[in-house]
C-alpha cells in the first residue's frame, strides 16, 4: 500500500497535480458565500433548496442555505450554488 501512495505523489508531482487530488482526497472550493465545488465527489445523498449532503472518500460534506442548486454535476465534481450558511465536513467516523 505505502507503494502506492508513493507513485500517486510522484505522478501529483510529475503531473503538476494537488497532493490532495492525487491522494483520492476531496478537494472542496468555497467562492464566497455563493457557490461551492466540490471534486472526487462520490455521489448526491440528500437535495433540497436547503440543504444538499454530498458522499465524499472521507465522509460526508453537508452544505446549508437557501436557495440552493446543483449548477453542474460530473463524475467526479459537482458545483453548488445559493446562499451558504453553513459548510460541514463530516468525518467517516462522526457519521
Amino acid at each position: 500500500m505505502k507503494w502506492l501512495q508513493k507513485q500517486r505523489t510522484l505522478l501529483a508531482e510529475s503531473a503538476d497535480l494537488p497532493l490532495q487530488i492525487a491522494a483520492g482526497l476531496p478537494q472542496i472550493v468555497l467562492d464566497g458565500f455563493g457557490q461551492v465545488a466540490i471534486d472526487l465527489q462520490k455521489g448526491l445523498l440528500s437535495y433540497s433548496d436547503t440543504e444538499i449532503e454530498i458522499a465524499v472518500s472521507i465522509g460526508r460534506v453537508r452544505v446549508r442555505g437557501s436557495g440552493l442548486c446543483i449548477r453542474l454535476m460530473k463524475e467526479h465534481r459537482i458545483v453548488l450554488s445559493g446562499t451558504i450558511t453553513e459548510l460541514l465536513l463530516l468525518r467517516e467516523e462522526e457519521i
